[in-house]
């Protein structure tokens, strides 16, 4: 059932897709899932007023590229540095708490943060990507 409830909204992901496109500030990620037993991916294509969540089998950047297209956008995408996104046709920017877990930064606030920043739109400081205003 879930299978053709997802293929009725295949329309609706066209629609969001090319209003997540739009946007000057977008965000992805992906993590594993399971699904009717079979292990896959859940990504997660999100701006301040559009979220996309998709179930794959696999974690290559056909699945970014299904999203993003090929076209050049404006703005940036925000990502964890994971390689399906080098290809994006924009910007990349790197989630700050990520970066600086990378870099062992144990002091947030040399980056202009607190432990408890939040996002502009909601959600966690580990996914803030700049200065506090």
């Amino acid at each position: 059932m879930a299978h053709r409830v997802a293929h009725a909204f295949r329309s609706v992901i066209k629609e969001l897709s090319a209003e997540y496109r739009l946007s000057p500030v977008r965000h992805a990620d992906e993590t594993g899932w399971r699904t009717d037993g079979q292990s896959g991916y859940a990504w997660l294509f999100c701006t301040e007023k559009t979220s996309i969540v998709l179930f794959r089998r696999t974690r290559s950047s056909s699945v970014a590229k299904e999203i993003l297209g090929t076209e050049p956008l404006p703005g940036v995408l925000i990502v964890d540095r994971y390689g399906a996104y080098n290809r994006a046709p924009c910007a990349l920017q790197y989630c700050c708490k990520l970066s600086a877990k990378w870099c062992d930064v144990s002091d947030w606030s040399s980056l202009g943060l607190l432990p408890n920043d939040r996002f502009p739109f909601g959600g966690s400081s580990h996914g803030f990507t700049g200065s506090r205003p």
